[in-house]
């Protein structure tokens, strides 16, 4: 297996989470599903959000995209529900068959646009997108902009890789959902530094040994992807 960071995603169904016994294991990041639709807020979101956050776990939002409700309004009670607690990871929408029957194609795809460009204004940063490809060809089908969103993709296997859905053919995955038991667990394609680099924060110092001093300084550089010591 390449090098991964790894993370979990939770909602009302997993709750209580064991957020220490999570991070002990290596999952540094949780994803908590926040709203769906425009009239469903989960009911444990600021709980798992106080209780990952506790522990320094690196959270995000995800808000459960509904075809039958306009894009932009969705993505306003998002924001309503999310914008004043700290988030350290992009906003997600999620992209689902359950509840998105019965809605064409052109139709789903120009509300979910909708949702995600509004996503972006409020909340200041890019969201990423959800789905598998089996649900993604169903409901959407093929859109040139996808590939301006990074991919959050759904597929429990034990293969190497996840099969994705066409659209991100070229740019492949971010984060990868690989197992639903005995929670959700997903991994970021690459190791901390770029896990780091990608959400736009700091790659932490290590430790100094004991009887030693630090002379030095640890930072990611985008351009070589790799991560550097310069002296202090």
């Amino acid at each position: 297996m390449a090098e991964e960071t790894k993370g979990t995603d939770v909602s009302h169904w997993t709750y209580p989470t064991d957020w220490r016994s999570w991070l002990e294991r290596g999952f540094i990041f949780g994803y908590m599903k926040v709203t769906q639709g425009i009239q469903f807020a989960d009911s444990k979101w600021k709980l798992h959000h106080a209780e990952a956050t506790a522990e320094d776990v690196l959270v995000g939002p995800y808000h459960y995209f509904k075809a039958d409700t306009n894009g932009a309004v969705q993505a306003q009670y998002f924001w309503n529900e999310a914008k004043d607690h700290n988030w350290d990871l992009p906003p997600v929408i999620d992209v689902e068959r359950y509840y998105n029957q019965g809605h064409s194609q052109a139709v789903f795809a120009a509300r979910l646009r909708n949702c995600l460009v509004e996503v972006e204004r409020l909340f200041g940063i890019r969201p990423m997108i959800y789905t598998s490809k089996s649900m993604w060809h169903e409901l959407v089908g093929s859109v040139g902009w996808a590939t301006a969103y990074d991919l959050w993709v759904a597929h429990y296997t034990t293969w190497p890789v996840p099969l994705i859905p066409n659209d991100w053919s070229g740019k492949g995955w971010t984060l990868w959902q690989y197992i639903d038991r005995p929670r959700d667990q997903n991994r970021f394609d690459g190791g901390l530094p770029k896990f780091l680099e990608w959400i736009g924060k700091e790659v932490p110092i290590p430790p100094t040994p004991p009887g030693e001093v630090a002379i030095v300084i640890v930072k990611y550089n985008p351009n070589t992807a790799k991560v550097v010591l310069e002296e202090v």
